[in-house]
């Protein structure tokens, strides 16, 4: 792992070295550079804004993209089959491979199972 490390390191150079650049040159371009930027500060303003809006873009896909797949899950669930009805290949459409899904589901499992186990009065009771 360490040689891999060490040869990703060396593939990466801080700067792309250009054959013929000297290094007062290099320092007259890193001033212009800085002197445009300095000069022009609107287009790192837009830089920004465009990361920005990339990310909430992003965002606003992952919400979108989430609440058509609850869509989905419920119309499904709201045209379920009954249980004598269902077959295997009906039955791996409602396999969920979320892991928050699968969790919760096992715990509502569990607390109906328990309840069911319950002696009759304490079924009453509450």
């Amino acid at each position: 792992f360490r040689r891999y490390q060490q040869r990703l390191a060396e593939r990466k150079t801080p700067y792309p070295v250009v054959p013929g650049l000297t290094d007062s040159r290099r320092a007259e371009l890193q001033n212009t550079i800085a002197e445009h930027r300095q000069k022009y500060p609107a287009f790192s303003l837009l830089a920004n804004h465009v990361l920005s809006n990339m990310k909430i873009r992003k965002s606003e896909q992952r919400r979108d993209a989430l609440l058509a797949r609850l869509n989905v899950d419920t119309d499904q669930l709201l045209a379920a089959p009954k249980l004598y009805e269902v077959t295997p290949d009906i039955l791996d459409s409602f396999t969920s491979r979320s892991a928050p899904v699968i969790a919760r589901a096992q715990q509502c499992h569990n607390e109906e199972m328990r309840r069911l186990k319950l002696p009759w009065w304490k079924k009453i009771m509450g």
